[in-house]
């Protein structure tokens, strides 16, 4: 878990040996979470373990913000561990991950989606335009953003709409927040140097096709042309600027008639691309097979499919549900991560 904190947090410099104090004061204390004591007892041992966590950072990153922050954040991580191991209803922990959408509207009408034609006809959802204002974000940032580990900038909106996003990403890692994004990277306005000097650590690009024939079949309004425009353009940016982030990783809902051989010659020199330290600059890529009201698809996949292209996994199956069983939003029926 510690490992896990520190790189979520961008700390990455940061060693910590096996033998560490703060390696050793957290597997104490994770220790007591497994033995079902008391919580007045787990929150007196997370409070003894406060200065001793918060002095050893201090030693290793040279700055006593950046220590605080961090101590707090995995302590109470270790709170809300407890929690949930006790199965607990009320709780003293804080929220550690964030989903933050900057914008309720999209530019696509993707099926399966609150923004698709069929819902807007019937009217099926309450879904009002709106942007995210500065004030409003700093405002969560101000309740949760200490204790948080992650900000996830999506949710059913285009994130890239909002020409705010950045600065939005820019506020979060001053928390010292892993953030990551999914868009369709479809805004003809789209800023690439902005993103990449955000500090954005990972963006989902979703793209269901490699050309437009297949990818217009379910990115309704999308040109797969301007996406890749947009990749290149961001691609472009990071190395310009020398960064590393953002990550990027392209994901493809699979479904019926998807040009296999042409995404063989667009994915496939993902493995050798260029790297700038450990980071790659071009997309690595995963597949999704769909579920259609709880059945299969006619095209669904399995992990050695010798459709799939080299050098790319194939996710769990994402449910796209039909019009007639379309009530409500489906999670990750965007291409959203859900991992």
């Amino acid at each position: 878990m510690l490992g896990t904190i520190v790189k979520r947090t961008g700390l990455k410099s940061i060693g910590l040996p096996s033998s560490s104090v703060v390696a050793d004061v957290v597997s104490d204390l994770n220790a007591k979470l497994g033995q079902n004591v008391p919580l007045l007892e787990v929150l007196g041992a997370i409070d003894a373990a406060r200065d001793p966590l918060c002095e050893q950072f201090n030693s290793l990153l040279n700055s006593r913000a950046a220590a605080q922050a961090l101590t707090l954040k995995i302590l109470n991580l270790l709170v809300a561990k407890y929690h949930f191991q006790a199965r607990n209803e009320v709780l003293l922990s804080r929220p550690f991950g964030l989903v933050v959408d900057p914008a309720n509207g999209c530019n696509l009408a993707c099926p399966g989606c609150v923004h698709s034609e069929h819902s807007k006809t019937l009217k099926l959802f309450d879904w009002d335009k709106g942007m995210l204002s500065e004030e409003r974000f700093q405002a969560l940032l101000h309740q949760y953003g200490a204790f948080a580990v992650q900000i996830m900038f999506c949710n059913y909106g285009e994130p890239t709409a909002n020409l705010k996003t950045p600065r939005f990403i820019k506020l979060a890692k001053s928390y010292l927040i892993q953030t990551a994004l999914s868009t369709n990277l479809t805004i003809p306005r789209f800023d690439a140097d902005a993103y990449a000097a955000s500090g954005l650590d990972f963006m989902y690009l979703s793209i269901d096709g490699a050309t437009q024939g297949v990818y217009g079949q379910f990115r309704k309004k999308g040109h797969i042309d301007l996406v890749f425009e947009n990749i290149r353009k961001l691609v472009d940016a990071k190395k310009r600027l020398g960064k590393g982030t953002p990550i990027l990783r392209w994901q493809y809902l699979a479904s019926a008639g998807a040009d296999w051989s042409t995404c063989r010659l667009v994915v496939g020199p993902v493995a050798n691309r260029p790297p700038i330290g450990n980071r790659p600059h071009t997309p690595t890529a995963r597949f999704r097979s769909l579920v259609r009201n709880g059945e299969p698809a006619e095209s669904e996949l399995s992990a050695n499919d010798p459709r799939l292209p080299d050098h790319v996994s194939l996710r769990r199956p994402v449910r796209a549900l039909g019009h007639a069983a379309l009530h409500r939003p489906v999670q990750g029926g965007c291409g959203r991560p859900e991992d």
